[in-house]
């Protein structure tokens, strides 16, 4: 054997040991990247759920601005609503209570007038009797000598049962 066939025996057995060392670099890189890649998979379908949640809860929060938006349109059209009630309440009220004392004003007039009406029938009555017994105590003295009262028949008439 040569010198040249050592020497190649040599450079055999070295690239020989640095195909060995690549082939277990690469074979420790595969069994290094499989767990990775496993964890990329499951780091990924993370992702997508969290991706997932964050739509779903901005879609919530834009519902839930559109609600609040509608709710305070709604509210503010109600108490528009109820303020305009109130003051058309007031003003009824102030117009019924303006009635109210009017009607008063005028019952208290109607009671007065009544009031001096039957006063005036009571002295109006009174009168008319005092009328009718001096007529029959005149018509009494009239006659000669007999002086008899004499009962008015037509009171006690309108008077009996």
């Amino acid at each position: 054997m040569g010198p040249g066939t050592l020497e190649t025996k040599r450079r055999r057995s070295v690239n020989f040991n640095a195909s060995c060392r690549l082939k277990s670099g690469q074979a420790e890189s595969n069994a290094t990247c499989t767990p990775l890649n496993s964890e990329s998979v499951q780091l990924n379908g993370t992702c997508q759920i969290a991706d997932e949640r964050t739509s779903k809860t901005e879609r919530d929060l834009q519902q839930a601005t559109n609600e609040m938006e509608r709710l305070t349109l709604e509210r503010d059209f109600y108490f528009k609503k109820a303020s305009a009630l109130e003051q058309e309440n007031r003003e009824l009220t102030e117009s019924a209570t303006k009635y109210s004392v009017h009607a008063q004003k005028l019952e208290w007039e109607l009671t007065e007038v009544a009031i001096k009406y039957s006063q005036r029938a009571q002295n109006l009555d009174r009168t008319v009797s005092y009328l009718e017994i001096t007529e029959t105590v005149t018509l009494i003295s009239d006659t000669p000598r007999i002086l008899t009262f004499v009962p008015d028949t037509r009171r006690m008439k309108s008077s009996s049962p």
